[in-house]
C-alpha cells in the first residue's frame, strides 16, 4: 500500500463559483484516495479477469463454429458426389414429386435445428454477433409452417398417382369403345350416333381438372376388367358357334383354330364369318324347314286314310312312292334344326353384350358428373399449393441471407 503525506500544502483545495474556498481534512482525503485506488484495482482485475474469459469464449465458439462449417461442406460434398453418381447410373433425369421436396426439406431444417442446439446448450459459448437464439426460432418457426404445408403436399402426391390411374383407366375406356363400336356392326344400335356420343365426352373431360378417390378408381378398374374377361368369353364362344355353323353350312375358309392375339383381330374374324353367312342362305334353309314341315302334315293326313281295303293299299303304293322324293330330305332335317338353334343363341349372346356395353357408358355418365362436381376443389387445392411454395420461397431465401451473414 502507498502511504500519503499529510502536508496542507498537497490536500487539495475546491473553489466556487463565489469564490468562496474548501479545504479537505488530511485524515478524510487519504482515507477516501485510499479505498477509490483499491476499488480501481479490483475493477481492474475484474475487467482483466472477464476479457480473458469472453475470448476464451470466443475462441471456443469460433472453433465450433468452424467445425460446424467444416462439416457442414463435408456433407454437402459427400452428397454432391453422391447425386452425380446417380445421374450418372440414371441417364433419364427423374423430377422430385412434392412429397419427396416436402421431406427433404423437413429433413435439411431438422438437421440444422439439432445443429445449432448442439452449439446453444455448450456451457462456454455465448452469443455472437449474429444471435444463434433468434436464428433457431426462425428455423423452428419455418419448420412448423413447412409441416402446416404437408396436407397440401400429400393431395399433390396423390393427384399425381390419380392422374396416372386416369390415364389408365382412359386407355381401357378406349379398348371398350371400340369394341362397342364392331360389336354394334352386327347388331341394333349404329355406331355414329355412339362415336358423336363418345367425342362429346371426351371433350368435355379434357377440360376439367378432376379428382377421384384411389378406391373409388381402383374399383371401377377391376370390374371393367372383369367385363372385359366376360366379354372375351362370350366372344370365344361365339367363335365356336359359328365354326359349328361353318361346317354345317360348308363354309371352311376361314380356319377356326387360328391363335388370337389381341381381342380386336378376333372380333375382326368373327365379323368376316358372320358376312359369309348371308340372309338369302339363312332364307333358304328356313324355307326348306317349312316345305319339310308342310310334307310331313299331308303325310299325317294320308296315313289317317289308309285303311286294309284294296283302294288303302294302292294308296299305300302311292305314298311309297312319294317316299321315294322324301329320302333325299330326311337326312338334312336334324342339321337345320341345329344350325337354327346355334344361331338363335348367337343373337341372345349378341344381346346381352350390348346390354352390357350400355351398362358401362350409363356408369361413364355417372362418374362425369362426379369429376364436374369435384373440378372446383381441385382448383382450390393448387391455389394453396402455389401459395405455401411461395412463403416457403420467401422463407428459404431468409435463411440463405441469415447463412451468409453468419458465414461472415
Amino acid at each position: 500500500m502507498e502511504t500519503f503525506s499529510t502536508d496542507p500544502k498537497e490536500i487539495p483545495i475546491i473553489k466556487y463559483h463565489d469564490g468562496s474556498k474548501f479545504q479537505f481534512e488530511s485524515n478524510n482525503y487519504t482515507n477516501n484516495r485510499q479505498v477509490s485506488e483499491e476499488s480501481i484495482s479490483v475493477e481492474k482485475s475484474l475487467s482483466q479477469f472477464q476479457n480473458k474469459e469472453v475470448e476464451f469464449d470466443r475462441v471456443l465458439f469460433q472453433q465450433r463454429l468452424d467445425h460446424f462449417k467444416n462439416e457442414r461442406k463435408e456433407n454437402l460434398k459427400q452428397k454432391a458426389h453422391s447425386t452425380q453418381i446417380n445421374e450418372k447410373k440414371n441417364t433419364v433425369p427423374q423430377k422430385e414429386t412434392s412429397i419427396q421436396q416436402y421431406k427433404r426439406l423437413n429433413l435439411e431444417i431438422s438437421q440444422f435445428i439439432s445443429d445449432l442446439q448442439s452449439v446453444i446448450n455448450e456451457p462456454n459459448v455465448i452469443d455472437s454477433e449474429i444471435s444463434t437464439q433468434e436464428l433457431l426460432k426462425m428455423t423452428q418457426g419455418l419448420q412448423s409452417k413447412l409441416n402446416e404445408t404437408k396436407l397440401p403436399f400429400l393431395v399433390g402426391d396423390e393427384n399425381e398417382t390419380k392422374n396416372e390411374q386416369e390415364k389408365e383407366k382412359e386407355d381401357l375406356q378406349k379398348k371398350f369403345q371400340k369394341e362397342k363400336e364392331i360389336l354394334n356392326n352386327l347388331g341394333e344400335t349404329s355406331t355414329k350416333e355412339i362415336n358423336t356420343t363418345q367425342e362429346k365426352k371426351k371433350s368435355s373431360s379434357k377440360k376439367i381438372n378432376y379428382e377421384l378417390n384411389v378406391s373409388a378408381l381402383s374399383e371401377d378398374i377391376k370390374d371393367n376388367e372383369k367385363q372385359k374377361k366376360e366379354n372375351n368369353d362370350e366372344i370365344l364362344k361365339l367363335d365356336l358357334q359359328i365354326s359349328k355353323l361353318e361346317k354345317i353350312t360348308g363354309i371352311n375358309e376361314i380356319q377356326g383354330n387360328i391363335s388370337f392375339l389381341d381381342c380386336k383381330t378376333h372380333i375382326k374374324f368373327i365379323k368376316e364369318k358372320l358376312k359369309k353367312l348371308t340372309n338369302e342362305e339363312m332364307e333358304s334353309l328356313i324355307q326348306k324347314i317349312e316345305f319339310v314341315s308342310s310334307q310331313l302334315k299331308v303325310l299325317e293326313d294320308q296315313l289317317k286314310t289308309i285303311s286294309i281295303s284294296k283302294i288303302s293299299n294302292q294308296n299305300i303304293s302311292k305314298i311309297y312312292q312319294m317316299m321315294e322324293n322324301w329320302e333325299i330330305i330326311i337326312p338334312t332335317l336334324p342339321s337345320l334344326l341345329n344350325r337354327l338353334k346355334l344361331l338363335e343363341i348367337a343373337q341372345n349372346e349378341k344381346k346381352s353384350i350390348i346390354g352390357r356395353i350400355e351398362q358401362l357408358s350409363n356408369s361413364q355418365e355417372i362418374i362425369q358428373k362426379t369429376l364436374l362436381q369435384q373440378s372446383p376443389i381441385v382448383q382450390e387445392i393448387n391455389d394453396q399449393l402455389l401459395s405455401n411454395f411461395k412463403y416457403i420461397r420467401d422463407n428459404i431465401e431468409q435463411l440463405e441471407q441469415q447463412f451468409k451473414s453468419f458465414k461472415k
